[in-house]
């Protein structure tokens, strides 16, 4: 017999593990809309609804990117019929409101400047969602490490020199240290060690490439 699974049995076991957890979120999606329906008057109801459902978007994505690593490196995710297409600026706009969300006081300032308006990419809304989530969050992160933990996450969203098709989202903190702002947007795009979100957040910006 065989003392090690094959990749195929892996691929198996994590479509059946994203199966049986999005069964239940798609039941909560259901609940969700129609708590909103029946307390729309319930200014406190309305906004614990809201909460809900950004927990079960979150779960959802933390599902989806389980499926972002079955993409081979001769696929990309545009190959994909549920692809659509995707405003950049309100992603990242929806990604630091799920960021401020998960923080407490206002230690951390946002600063985000748009130079390009009205870009669209296709792909899948949530995934690149969870990747610009990732990147903050550990921007986040290295900022709660200085001595004071505040600090500045700059987002930029710039179209690239010569092209009128091309837009890039640079994500920039002031923690220094080791892993300062260039160094960070490395590890995404070389594969250094920088945690589990960055490497999750790596594999769904190369599959939207």
């Amino acid at each position: 017999g065989r003392d090690m699974y094959e990749p195929k049995d892996v691929e198996v076991l994590m479509a059946s593990i994203v199966h049986e957890i999005k069964n239940p979120l798609a039941v909560l999606q259901v609940e969700i809309e129609k708590m909103r329906r029946s307390f729309q008057n319930d200014a406190q109801i309305m906004k614990f609804a809201d909460r809900l459902e950004e927990q079960r978007r979150r779960i959802n994505a933390a599902t989806s990117t389980i499926s972002v690593f079955r993409y081979g490196r001769d696929r990309t995710i545009r190959e994909d019929p549920e692809a659509e297409p995707i405003n950049l600026e309100e992603l990242i706009n929806d990604s630091v409101k799920g960021v401020k969300r998960e923080i407490r006081g206002d230690e951390i300032y946002f600063r985000i400047e748009v130079r390009a308006h009205e870009v669209l990419v296709m792909g899948n809304f949530y995934l690149l969602r969870q990747a610009i989530f990732n990147i903050l969050e550990n921007a986040v992160q290295a900022i709660g490490q200085k001595q004071n933990g505040r600090g500045v996450v700059q987002i930029k969203l710039l179209k690239e020199l010569d092209s009128t098709e091309f837009a890039r989202i640079v994500i920039q903190d002031d923690a220094g240290g080791m892993m300062d702002s260039n160094v960070r947007l490395a590890a995404i795009r070389g594969g250094a060690p920088g945690g589990v979100g960055l490497l999750v957040a790596r594999r769904i910006i190369e599959i939207h490439n």
